[in-house]
């Protein structure tokens, strides 16, 4: 990824950004090595703008409107993946509380099918209160619309292009020290209130829930951190399309069926420099749910993960 942000005045700012990535994932930014073996058959090695956009700063309140990330409080991936960037405007309210805070976030989008095409709508609303920098409690409604006579539509797996979602998001994360150790718990709850046709083998796989916990924190060089997380998703508590695409790749070498399953991430992460980290994860997850086929399971084999992450991603002008 390859960003530049330029501030025009107080109150202005520009931002745009390139990644790799094939055009017909929204999920994975990534090329392999294999992928750049012009000697044997690879996957696409596409680079696109995945951010474009204007915003605005006026005291409490921002804006934006264009193509950016995800503009809502998460703690995790597992609602939706940082690399699934939506075109459209959203907009922030930040009231002072003392020491306190309530935030309401809202937008409207469109989403993004591949990289360069976009099918179907987002609208949402969220509200995030903090007390104090130890406890956030977040609460938001996401409308996700499908529009199943778009061209594009087609790409998703499960149906999910003409497929309608109402999901209700509940957060809660408190941070404290343990003989100045930060400790950071966290728990995700999601409800998907649409009614979905009882010839639908899954219809009513609508609940899925998210535990996390980590010690640590990496800021400069010789800093750690260990984390766990435990989910349990079922196939209609998130749209897998959006979703994280870290924790398994079952679907197709371009879109993710990210949903349908439970399991952990264990996750080491090391500060090699003040600005280089390497994470280190592993993942132990399985199916739980009937496939259309009838009742076999799609299995989950472990799988491991090993990046380095750089903390100096933006050019500023």
């Amino acid at each position: 990824r390859l960003g530049l942000n330029y501030k025009f005045n107080d109150m202005f700012s520009f931002g745009t950004r390139l990644r790799t990535g094939s055009d017909n994932s929204q999920q994975s930014p990534h090329w392999t090595i294999k992928d750049l073996d012009d000697g044997n058959n690879h996957g696409d090695r596409d680079i696109n703008f995945d951010k474009y956009y204007i915003k605005g700063k006026f005291g409490n309140t921002s804006a934006w409107v264009g193509r950016n990330g995800f503009p809502f409080w998460k703690q995790n991936e597992l609602f939706w993946d940082d690399d699934v960037t939506v075109l459209g405007a959203s907009g922030s309210h930040k009231f002072d509380l003392g020491s306190d805070s309530l935030t309401a976030n809202l937008g409207y989008f469109t989403t993004p099918a591949g990289m360069d095409d976009f099918s179907g709508t987002l609208a949402a609303a969220q509200l995030v209160y903090k007390l104090g920098s130890s406890l956030t409690l977040a609460g938001g409604y996401f409308d996700i619309n499908g529009d199943g006579n778009d061209s594009q539509a087609g790409l998703f797996l499960g149906g999910n292009g003409a497929r309608d979602y109402e999901i209700w998001v509940g957060n809660i994360q408190w941070n404290t020290a343990v003989s100045g150790i930060p400790v950071s718990l966290g728990a995700d709850i999601y409800h998907n209130a649409e009614n979905y046709p009882s010839t639908d083998l899954n219809k009513d796989e609508t609940d899925g829930y998210v535990l996390q916990a980590k010690l640590g924190k990496v800021k400069k060089r010789g800093d750690w951190q260990a984390a766990v997380y435990y989910a349990d998703l079922e196939r209609y508590a998130v749209n897998s399309s959006f979703s994280q695409d870290d924790w398994m790749r079952w679907g197709t070498a371009t879109q993710t069926r990210s949903s349908g399953f439970d399991g952990f991430e264990y996750r080491l992460v090391y500060g090699l420099l003040n600005n280089l980290k390497v994470v280190a994860r592993y993942y132990d997850v399985g199916a739980n749910e009937k496939v259309a086929s009838g009742n076999n399971q799609e299995d989950g084999n472990a799988s491991v993960s090993i990046s380095t992450t750089h903390s100096e991603s933006l050019i500023e002008a």
